[in-house]
């Protein structure tokens, strides 16, 4: 009790002074300055100086900067007054010195974390040659993969990712330590991920970025859902006085040979961006990014090889009279199997103000708008349930056209009051995709068909308040250092399925009768309804769903000695459709010698079922291989999980996903330039959320249940 109001009775004083290179004395810009064992931070300004508000009393000031040595400094500050304290760092090409902000509340760095935390700089991830974000990720994180796809609606525009094999939606992405909000997209064609939901970092233009951390062990104790595999935290650039502009140009060849893409190539690209920033006040700055990319096209699929391109021939001596009788080749009739083309633009902005010396007020955010083009399955001729001969009398290749928009905005304000360290925030984003079909038809209205559809708008929205706190209580009960942790959070969340134009759906005009209302094939049956390639959303998929969550977390970040770290914590967190969780985590790490040290975690986690996983729904074509290894193309039902048709087949209300995480590492680092790290985990996962295989009225399991409702 006398140690603890001993601590609330401290007041502030100031720590000012330079950090220079030790080679040549130049001012380090950016160099972080920090009170080790907690939240307190200060930057270097363009002349190398800075000023950091510290707790009365004695603590340790650490300078550190990407690039060069860490050098710490033990200082002792009365009440109101200001003492100098000036660095110099040596350069060294590792870049584990820096703080990380994932992971702890308190100050840390890469090797210092008792879980495994990698750090890529700017520098890393344009030196991969890619131009967004989840490429450049893929290509220097060892536990993240991320990949194009293709053919895959929507899902040709956002790269599922995963973070340690584990799915999109599993993996908590932040921007500035703050929560990042998901994608509306939920990806139900054969594609990874299938049924999920991730975060779109390809959104997030590069040059705007200063370093990525990625924690590898579960955070839901910390951070809440979504972190069973991991975080990806995206740090963005705060330089001053310094313009940064670039461009790159690139091409494919094709799929042929390097040396010939004069005459064959695409997938061209030109990605153009710029980043500046200026200085505001002593302390604070203004640093804003500009990114243009247009990316092209790619195509690896080989030309036709069947021989059902027109009705009633079947041979490929038929065949290929037929094609020679049009002026037409087998390339007419070729799929497009490749990257989707697009063309975006974005801008982010990050700012810090100086509200007095131990409070500033910060706020970051960004737009971006993405135009991208992708390709489905040809429409054959012969497929006269699909094709207007009118129309399109040789068939037609069907392109999605999808408009793709985000913004968010963060704003907040950070300071010491007495010996607490406050973080106070409100973050908003939204992100929305709007599907156009272009070169298509809707079957069943004939000839009046039009070519091109508005197929409707997904939409989800995300606003979350945080309360941070930190406050060191120095060595108490026998401790070398102990910081108490604690916030809480609250979130609301909006997800909305917005109807097509009436022809991207309908069936004819509407009306019940055959060869008047609607068109018919041969057999009588009625031509399909809708916009082929991706038929529009009906007013029966409309939603407007919404749901809040509250959560309160805290816990212990502790030096039990000067070779030992503990660090203990919980989370409750309570949503308003599906109830309360309760996790934690224990992680710890031990200093056997000053090269060696070694690391060890165990955390509950949860993931909340995303609104969209509970709530989308649509009638979409998609292709199944048949038992011949054809490919059929079938109209498909997707029934979100409140509907009738779902709970027919027994299917219960979803609950949240469940997981237990171990790991356990080595870091080593026999010297200064270099380190090994080695981490083994193992994470258990229940009550998964994933979208069911198709029930088909053949399958004799469900086929009377799928007959009566149809």
């Amino acid at each position: 009790m006398l140690a603890t109001q001993a601590v609330a009775a401290q007041q502030a004083g100031t720590v000012s002074g330079t950090v220079l290179a030790a080679k040549d004395g130049a001012p380090l810009p950016g160099a972080s300055v920090v009170v080790v064992g907690t939240a307190r931070a200060a930057l270097a300004n363009a002349q190398g100086r800075y000023h950091l508000s510290v707790p009365a009393g004695t603590a340790t000031v650490k300078a550190r900067l990407i690039g060069y040595e860490s050098a710490d400094q033990q200082v002792t500050v009365k009440a109101g007054e200001t003492v100098s304290a000036d660095f110099r760092l040596t350069a060294t090409p590792l870049t584990l010195n820096e703080i990380v902000v994932v992971g702890a509340r308190t100050s840390r760095t890469a090797t210092e974390t008792p879980v495994p935390v990698d750090v890529v700089s700017a520098q890393e991830l344009v030196e991969t040659g890619q131009t967004e974000v989840n490429q450049m990720l893929a290509a220097v994180a060892p536990s993240f993969n991320a990949s194009h796809q293709t053919i895959a609606d929507g899902s040709d525009h956002v790269n599922p990712a995963s973070l340690r094999g584990l799915g999109p939606d599993q993996v908590l992405v932040l921007v500035n330590g703050k929560r990042r909000y998901s994608s509306a997209l939920v990806h139900v064609n054969g594609t990874f991920g299938r049924g999920t939901v991730g975060v779109d970092l390809n959104a997030i233009p590069a040059a705007a970025i200063e370093r990525i951390e990625v924690l590898r062990d579960g955070a839901s104790a910390q951070y809440g859902s979504d972190a069973i595999a991991g975080v990806i935290n995206i740090v963005l650039k705060r330089q001053t006085e310094h313009l940064d502009v670039s461009s790159t140009v690139g091409s494919t060849p094709g799929g042929g040979s390097v040396w010939d893409m004069a005459d064959r190539h695409d997938g061209d690209q030109v990605a153009t961006d710029a980043n500046y920033g200026f200085a505001v006040g002593d302390r604070g700055f203004f640093n804003v990014t500009a990114s243009y990319l247009n990316r092209g096209a790619t195509n690896r699929a080989a030309p036709y090889s069947g021989n059902d391109i027109f009705l009633g021939v079947t041979t490929r001596a038929g065949t290929d009279s037929a094609l020679a009788a049009n002026g037409l080749t087998r390339e007419d009739f070729t799929m497009r199997v490749g990257q989707s083309a697009a063309t975006e633009g974005m801008a982010f902005y990050n700012t810090v103000v100086p509200l007095n010396e131990s409070a500033e007020f910060y706020s970051f955010g960004g737009v971006g708008h993405r135009d991208g083009l992708s390709a489905g399955f040809f429409r054959l001729p012969s497929q006269e349930g699909r094709v207007v001969p009118q129309l399109y009398p040789f068939g037609f290749l069907p392109e999605i056209h999808t408009i793709i928009d985000d913004h968010s905005a963060t704003a907040g304000v950070r300071g010491g009051v007495d010996a607490w360290d406050v973080d106070f925030s409100l973050t908003t984003g939204a992100n929305a995709f709007h599907f156009f079909v272009d070169h298509s038809d809707n079957a069943s209205m004939g000839a009046a068909s039009p070519t091109t559809f508005d197929a409707g708008r997904l939409s989800f929205a995300q606003t979350v308040g945080n309360l941070d706190v930190v406050r060191p209580l120095g060595a108490w009960g026998g401790l070398r250092s102990l910081s108490f942790v604690a916030g809480g959070e609250f979130r609301r969340e909006e997800y909305r399925i917005d109807a097509g134009e009436e022809a991207s759906w309908q069936l004819g005009n509407g009306g019940p009768t055959p060869g008047a209302d609607f068109d018919t094939m041969s057999n009588g049956a009625p031509k399909e309804p809708g916009s082929q390639v991706f038929p529009g959303f009906q007013p029966s998929n409309e939603v407007d769903r919404t749901r809040t969550s509250l959560s309160v977390y805290g816990g212990f970040e502790s030096q039990v000695s000067e070779r030992v770290l503990l660090d203990v914590g919980g989370r409750l967190e309570d949503y308003s459709d599906f109830g309360r969780t309760l996790n934690g985590k224990v992680a710890s790490r031990f200093q056997v010698v000053p090269a060696l040290g070694l690391r060890a975690a165990a955390s509950t986690g949860f993931r909340a079922p995303s609104l969209a996983q509970a709530w989308f729904n649509n009638v979409s074509n998609q292709f199944v291989i048949d038992a011949l290894g054809n490919l059929v193309p079938n109209r498909i039902l997707t029934s979100n999980n409140e509907s009738r048709v779902t709970q027919t087949f027994g299917v219960p209300p979803l609950k949240e996903e469940t997981s237990v995480n171990l790991s356990l590492g080595v870091a080593l680092q026999p010297a200064s330039s270099w380190s090994i790290t080695a981490d083994a985990y193992r994470i258990t996962i229940a009550d998964r959320i994933v979208l069911s295989s198709q029930f088909k009225s053949s399958d004799p399991a469900v086929g009377p249940v799928v007959t009566r409702l149809l």
